[in-house]
């Protein structure tokens, strides 16, 4: 990680009146009074509506999600005036045996270098934390080791992990010298052990070691949840960080599970945590 050296589709409803004069009837399937032809496409969505989400989910079990608006293209949105619009994040989702919090650090967590909202993405992470310990899941702290000079260089302030670490069969730290939290570590190794094919991520810097070990996950055919509220980055240039963030998921394409809140993350014990 280099940059810091310094250092969310309502339910379509369909139109209430009959097409107009911009769309006409041939001869051949003429409308009638009692039966008007509708639109052919969707109305689309304010941005209030996006932001907001639909008004209700599938269901409100660990295991119910929230499904996309009619319309939607499978696992992704529609384009409306070269706009993407989104499917909504879901609600809940399956509970998932593991957790990876990337590069939870004091050089990113605290101090005047701190990323944007750190306080919020700090109290977003705990409610993660404190949720997966108490389901008995896989939790790995991943730490990056910075480059000399890097505020995050190893034996630095800034390198040590800002929350207390736990080590048992449980949970690990898992140190890793680039962004994809896979590569050149044993992160792999300790899923497979333990059967986990699902994980949560979260942590930061959302467009750089968050993306680059969510697309590892998946490359690996493990499925990945991520909390929208529970990563986070800095500002580029003139782009504030939370639009950052968000380009950063969208860049990951439909396959993560994008879930609104880390209130909606739900655990469950990993297999064969006994084993250490």
């Amino acid at each position: 990680m280099s940059r810091p050296s310094i250092h969310e589709v309502v339910p379509v409803q369909e139109p209430s009146e009959p097409t107009t004069a911009s769309e006409p009837t041939t001869a051949s399937e003429p409308t009638t009074a009692s039966e008007p032809t509708t639109a052919s496409e969707p109305t689309t969505a304010s941005a209030s509506d996006v932001a907001a989400g639909p008004a209700t989910a599938a269901g409100t079990g660990s295991g119910a999600v929230s499904g996309p608006a009619a319309g939607d293209a499978p696992g992704g949105g529609h384009v409306r005036d070269g706009v993407w619009v989104s499917v909504p994040p879901r609600r809940a989702v399956t509970a998932a045996p593991a957790l990876i919090v990337v590069d939870a650090q004091t050089a990113f967590l605290t101090g005047p270098d701190a990323v944007p909202d750190a306080d919020r993405l700090v109290g977003r992470l705990t409610t993660l934390l404190d949720r997966a310990r108490t389901a008995g899941a896989l939790v790995v702290h991943l730490r990056n080791g910075g480059e000399a000079g890097a505020v995050d260089e190893p034996g630095k302030p800034g390198w040590e992990l800002y929350f207390p670490v736990r080590e048992s069969p449980r949970e690990f730290v898992v140190r890793k010298d680039g962004d994809n939290g896979f590569e050149g570590t044993r992160l792999g190794e300790l899923l497979a052990g333990r059967g986990v094919r699902r994980v949560v991520i979260a942590g930061v810097l959302s467009e750089m070691c968050v993306s680059a070990t969510a697309r590892g996950a998946m490359d690996r055919g493990i499925e990945v949840v991520l909390p929208r509220d529970a990563h986070g980055t800095y500002g580029l240039d003139d782009i504030p960080a939370s639009v950052v963030s968000r380009v950063a998921e969208h860049a990951l394409g439909s396959d993560p599970e994008f879930v609104g809140s880390a209130d909606a993350v739900r655990f469950t014990a990993v297999p064969g945590a006994a084993d250490g």
